[in-house]
């Protein structure tokens, strides 16, 4: 003994205590014991149930507290403080045991070891516990580093748990830690495992190198991150499935051995202002209804795709970016959806955007580009719209859609592909309405297989090659639009394909305007087809064509030309001004103007 308020443990002092036990048996609320270095084997648990302090006298390894058979300390006191000092629970084996125990009060654990070779580390239980650890180490236990739960708090500050045989953190059953500059790392298992409506805050902390996934939030519990980074973990960053809930916020997930995030089985996050990236799967996987949120965060640098939504999966994004994927930016499969506001979606190694199997995607105010192969690629009953989005520069057709899909592109721009601007083949709908095609190295629209495209207040111009071509018994509907200074023909309808127009023009193309050929049909009213370097329309190889209540003008070859058993009727038409003639039909072919065949 010092004095009436301070008590001294020491091996080797005369006027003091030999055991830690014994001086907290011989205090009061308000002392002070102090432990001089050395190994303090005890035979029972501490019981700190006083308000007294108990502090270590120099570094915590100089100054260790042993327990071979049982805990070292069991914590009931409303408000004790425990400084420098080792806890370590020794080598009787007993797993289900823990180094030490807290059931209540706001103790306060301040540059303290905890090292458990045959148990659990700390356990924090029950509603009435709120421990805060500041500056402490915990690791080398033989099961979980902290377990917190029923319906406990507890408090981490500049604390680093690491090296568990099991988890480093499992929080259950209703517990409410929290982190702060904090580091969780080496686990054999899961660095934190939060279930059972815990609730689990992270702050401006680190997670990584643990065995099994770094975070995992499920059956109703809730991670709240900031400002933190989970890395390098040897399978996933985040799992959160079991309607788990995760909120992250200006953090970091990045270079796992598999998914960077999967949100699984009914469950939620979402991320704010976050980075995902290099994964060695994907950046963010979503399945079984599984629902994912980022605003102002990018997903990139993933040797899979940056983002997989499959089964009913959802993922819903805001002013965010998605690139330089080794596969595919956004897949969207097996009935997955996603929406998209003002994202980016670009350079990404495959597609920017796959959708198939009943997948779908609703996107506003998007830009879409520099894929090494298409903007969008779209098959098997899966549907897509876009407004006001801007598809440009990919690799392939900025959009390809096939097998039964559904694309609505509104108010929208596609341009400079190295192929198609828009493709549709095998079956595939396509509706474009007040878009603007321009400056493909392909045709700016094609169209073949079955399908079907609705053209509605459109520009399409500047091709390299057509501006619309039809094949194969595809089926096209124009109307008031604009089909313009094209390299190649404006329009081309062949092979048992038809395409209608109303209330449209053609001009000003290097070639013909309209050009039928190879059982194609084309039922023109109302519309202007002028300025061509051929002529404006033509009809061959028994197509038919049909002009009704329309205006041609200024062509340097013909008006109107069949050839090769190709058939036209001209009705309530003003032709004129063709430098070649106004009609030209060759003898196997025929002309009608006004129901009357033209010689």
């Amino acid at each position: 003994m010092i004095n009436e308020n301070v008590l001294l443990v020491s091996k080797t002092s005369s006027d003091s205590f030999k055991s830690v036990s014994e001086a907290i048996a011989n205090a009061d609320n308000g002392t002070k014991i102090i432990i001089e270095p050395g190994i303090y084997y005890e035979n029972v648990p501490l019981k700190i149930d006083k308000e007294i302090s108990l502090v270590g006298r120099g570094h915590p390894s100089e100054v260790i507290v042993c327990n071979i058979l049982k805990p070292v300390a069991s914590v009931y006191a409303k408000e004790a403080k425990i400084q420098n000092i080792t806890f370590y629970r020794g080598t009787e084996k007993k797993q289900s045991d823990f180094g030490v125990v807290v059931l209540a009060g706001e103790s306060i654990f301040e540059n303290c070891h905890f090292i458990s070779e045959t148990a659990y580390g700390i356990k924090v239980a029950g509603i009435e516990a709120n421990p805060l650890f500041k500056n402490c180490q915990l690791y080398f236990c033989n099961g979980v580093g902290a377990h917190l739960t029923s319906n406990a708090k507890s408090r981490f500050e500049n604390c680093s748990i690491y090296h568990n045989r099991g988890s480093n953190v499992v929080a259950d059953n209703g517990a409410h830690p929290s982190f702060e500059n904090s580091r969780i790392w080496g686990s054999k298992q899961t660095g934190v495992y939060a279930s059972g409506e815990s609730i689990v805050s992270i702050r401006s902390s680190k997670i990584f190198q643990n065995e099994n996934t770094n975070l995992v939030v499920t059956d109703e519990a809730r991670g709240d991150i900031y400002s933190s980074k989970i890395f390098e973990g040897k399978t996933r960053g985040i799992v959160v499935e079991n309607n788990g809930h995760v909120w992250i916020e200006h953090s970091d997930i990045y270079e796992h051995l598999h998914s960077n995030i999967a949100v699984l089985s009914d469950s939620t996050f979402r991320a704010t202002r976050c980075r995902i990236h290099h994964s060695i799967y994907e950046g963010i996987f979503i399945t079984q209804r599984g629902e994912a949120f980022l605003k102002e965060s990018s997903v990139y640098s993933n040797k899979g795709h940056n983002i997989s939504v499959s089964e009913k999966g959802h993922i819903s994004m805001s002013d965010s970016q998605i690139y330089d994927s080794k596969q595919n930016g956004l897949l969207l499969e097996k009935n997955g959806e996603g929406t998209l506001e003002r994202c980016d979606i670009h350079h990404n190694h495959y597609a920017n955007i796959k959708i198939r199997e009943k997948g779908s995607i609703t996107a506003s105010e998007c830009s879409v580009y520099n894929s090494e192969q298409n903007g969008l690629w779209i098959k098997e009953e899966s549907s897509a719209f876009f407004y006001r989005c801007r598809l440009f520069k990919n690799g392939y057709s900025n959009i390809h859609s096939r097998l039964n899909s559904h694309v609505t592109l509104s108010h929208s721009e596609s341009y400079e592909s190295r192929e198609n601007g828009i493709w549709a083949t095998r079956s595939a709908n396509v509706h474009l309405k007040k878009c603007h095609i321009y400056k493909n190295e392909a045709a700016n629209v094609q169209v073949e297989k079955r399908s079907v495209v609705t053209i509605e207040d459109c520009h399409i111009y500047d091709g390299e090659q057509e501006g619309v071509l039809v094949n194969e018994s595809a089926k096209v509907l124009v109307s008031h639009s604009k089909i313009y200074a094209h390299e190649w023909d404006g329009v081309v309808i062949r092979e048992g394909s038809y395409l209608s127009m109303e209330h449209s023009a053609i001009y000003d193309g290097a070639q013909h305007g309209l050009f039928v050929e190879r059982e194609g049909t084309c039922e023109v009213i109302h519309c202007e087809i002028y300025n061509h370097q051929g002529s404006n329309t033509g009809v061959a190889t028994k197509g038919f064509l049909s002009l009704k209540k329309s205006f041609l003008h200024n062509a340097n070859k013909f008006g109107v030309f069949a050839v090769d058993e190709g058939e036209a009727t001209v009705s309530q038409c003003e032709i004129h001004h063709h430098q070649e003639g106004d009609f030209r039909a060759t003898e196997e072919s025929q002309i009608y103007r006004n129901e009357k065949k033209q010689e």
